[in-house]
């Protein structure tokens, strides 16, 4: 089959991680989290970073650091599963190369122009997917880590450095934003996340097209439309994690 069935997939939001500047300038003690913390000591503790942050450690961290803590960085992911929770490598591999390889096309002004390359662990490099196509174990990326916004796609077997079991791993797509994006999107500081329109706002950086045809021809020229059944997919998943940190309950 050449096309992944959506309806073989379940797809969930997440931030991924937070990184939020630390106005004590030392260390300070946070009441334990849901999510990890991880203190910049490189920089003198002047900022820090939450892994996997829950709406309830966005209540913690403002009690502690106040409302307007500037954010610096946030990620966002969205994680596509097998819907009948076991484990399907070849499915998510195919959501790799069918789904992310050739049809990912953002159209955030940020993203607009930049190169589209891959890590291949093969080689141990970076390179141009122009003519290369994209494959199950690349690291596919659009924008550098220095970046104000950087779209990264890979098969997820590990976090925080340990092994995932099969049942566990995803497909991710996720889009790391740096302050001054963050600043443009209207969510510069802590309490704008539980006001943010997170479907409105990030769909142009996961957003999908199929590849169309032009002609007859057979000369290979095509043209891109709108894969409105990928990113309505992705657009509830960004409306559930909208709806979570709002605090809105769903029956």
């Amino acid at each position: 089959m050449d096309e992944v069935e959506l309806k073989r997939l379940r797809l969930g939001a997440k931030i991924d991680f937070i990184t939020l500047f630390n106005p004590a300038g030392k260390k300070v003690n946070i009441p334990p989290l849901e999510g990890v913390v991880k203190w910049s000591r490189r920089l003198h503790y002047q900022r820090f970073t939450v892994h996997d942050p829950s709406p309830g450690d966005i209540e913690i961290l403002m009690g502690v650091f106040g409302c307007d803590v500037p954010i610096l960085e946030m990620e966002v992911a969205i994680d596509f599963r097998p819907s009948d929770f076991r484990a399907d490598l070849p499915l998510l591999r195919r959501v790799m190369v069918d789904v992310f390889g050739r049809r990912l096309c953002p159209s955030a002004s940020s993203l607009r122009g930049l190169p589209r390359r891959a890590y291949r662990p093969r080689l141990k490099r970076v390179i141009m997917l122009k003519s290369s196509p994209c494959r199950w174990e690349d690291q596919m990326l659009l924008g550098a880590r220095q970046d104000r916004v950087q779209v990264k796609c890979y098969l997820k077997q590990r976090d925080q450095n340990q092994p995932l079991k099969d049942i566990e791993a995803a497909a991710r797509l996720e889009v790391r934003l740096a302050q001054e994006e963050l600043k443009l999107l209207g969510v510069p500081t802590l309490i704008c996340i539980q006001q943010f329109s997170w479907r409105k706002s990030l769909m142009p950086y996961f957003r999908h097209c199929v590849p169309v045809s032009k002609d007859r021809s057979g000369d290979g020229a095509f043209e891109r439309r709108c894969d409105t059944e990928i990113n309505d997919r992705i657009g509830q998943a960004l409306m559930r994690l909208e709806r979570r940190f709002r605090g809105v309950i769903d029956t």
